[in-house]
């Protein structure tokens, strides 16, 4: 009788990373009058280690879910995180915004992982982002007309 080789142990699946964002601090109230500052920290909460890079993107939207019926949505940035990041480690990132006299919203949201669907691949992929509270209110442009030049001659009438 010849048996054929078998793998008693097995192949282990190596333990995946599981990014999530963990917190957001804003400078609110925002305006257009001085940059608006997002602080937020991204730990690895999976039993693996992330390896390559990532994008975190920041949002401002004015209903408590982007996805929301008539939510109007400003992204802010995208940032790369250049390096892999170890089991239960964590990073922060502070980023200041110049805010369009439009911008306005209650609500700020980070998702990391956002690029190549997703680059990291995670434990779970559902929970890469976080939204909190904020205020940034919209200002109309202050334009006035303060000289009018006009050529001395012709006739410009149609």
């Amino acid at each position: 009788y010849k048996a054929r080789a078998i793998d008693i142990i097995g192949t282990p699946i190596p333990p995946l990373p599981d990014l999530k964002v963990t917190s957001i601090a804003t400078n609110a109230p925002g305006s257009v009058d001085q940059p608006f500052t997002v602080t937020w920290v991204v730990k690895n909460d999976g039993e693996g280690a992330a390896p390559g890079q990532w994008i975190d993107t920041v949002f401002l939207h004015n209903k408590p879910t982007m996805s929301e019926s008539g939510s109007e949505v400003w992204t802010l940035g995208s940032f790369m995180r250049p390096q892999g990041l170890d089991s239960l480690a964590t990073y922060q990132q502070v980023q200041a915004f110049d805010l369009s006299p439009a911008a306005r919203g209650l609500y700020v949201t980070v998702l990391t992982d956002t690029a190549f669907d997703p680059s990291v691949k995670e434990s779970d992929e559902t929970n890469n982002g976080l939204t909190v509270g904020t205020a940034v209110t919209a200002r109309p442009a202050d334009l006035r007309v303060v000289s009018i030049d006009a050529p001395a001659s012709g006739n410009f009438s149609g």
